[in-house]
């Protein structure tokens, strides 16, 4: 079991995102964390339906997808969690998936609760 006293998001990727919306426009990092947290929560229910239906292809794409999501924005424990259920996807096997999304859902609440206490800085 990982350290979860550790950071749900990693520092210096927040730092850069910040640095380049200094660039782009002032929303462009608002913008970037509540579209992550509204593409995670669609995400999250098109895996739970994958898993439910055993649909492993399904699987594969959507943790990819999410666990691409996830490093953009330095939730790199998420992104873990993800790449095993990718792998279990391109193995055609949801047998432990559903133990998996019940350790991104808590993963992912610790996101967003860090992404709280990001946009208390903005």
């Amino acid at each position: 079991m990982q350290d979860e006293s550790k950071s749900a998001l990693c520092k210096n990727t927040l730092q850069g995102l910040r640095e380049l919306g200094l660039d782009i426009g002032a929303s462009f990092f608002p913008e970037l964390l509540d579209t992550f947290e509204h593409d995670t929560v669609e995400r999250l229910a098109a895996l739970r339906s994958a898993i439910a239906a055993g649909e492993t292809g399904r699987l594969r794409k959507e943790a990819h997808s999410l666990k691409g999501a996830s490093l953009t924005i330095g939730a790199h424990r998420m992104a873990e969690i993800c790449q095993h259920l990718e792998h279990l996807g391109i193995a055609q096997s949801a047998e432990s998936a559903p133990e998996l999304l019940v350790r991104l859902d808590r993963e992912f609440d610790r996101v967003k609760t860090e992404i709280q206490q990001e946009r208390l800085i903005l």
